[in-house]
């Protein structure tokens, strides 16, 4: 649970507001005004659809797996029930590593 909450907070918030400032001070040191909008858009979507879909399933998994140990399930039990969101989670991670490598084609593109 903690993993989900952290993942939001540093990469949902955080994350874009250093995305802003990255395209903000890429825009006043080189004097660009424009980036490819399609772009941004992409980056825009995969960004926060990763970072609300990460942290949702960090979140879950970890409140599903800590409510079945308290119960006292068996802990491969309870890994085998945890990996049905877990997984998710990583395509999840993969989607905001396709939106950070967008970003970065955006930016550097001339």
């Amino acid at each position: 649970m903690v993993l989900g909450y952290l993942s939001f907070i540093l990469y949902g918030v955080v994350g874009m507001v250093c995305w802003a400032a990255a395209y903000y001070l890429r825009a006043e040191v080189n004097r660009r005004q424009r980036y490819d909008r399609a772009l941004i858009y992409i980056q825009f979507a995969t960004h926060l659809l990763s970072a609300y879909g990460s942290s949702i399933t960090l979140f879950a998994g970890g409140y599903i797996g800590t409510r079945l140990v308290y119960e006292g399930r068996p802990v491969q039990a309870v890994g085998a029930i945890m990996e049905l969101l877990e997984i998710p989670a990583g395509l999840f991670i993969l989607l905001a590593i396709a939106s950070t490598i967008t970003g970065l084609i955006n930016i550097l593109k001339k």
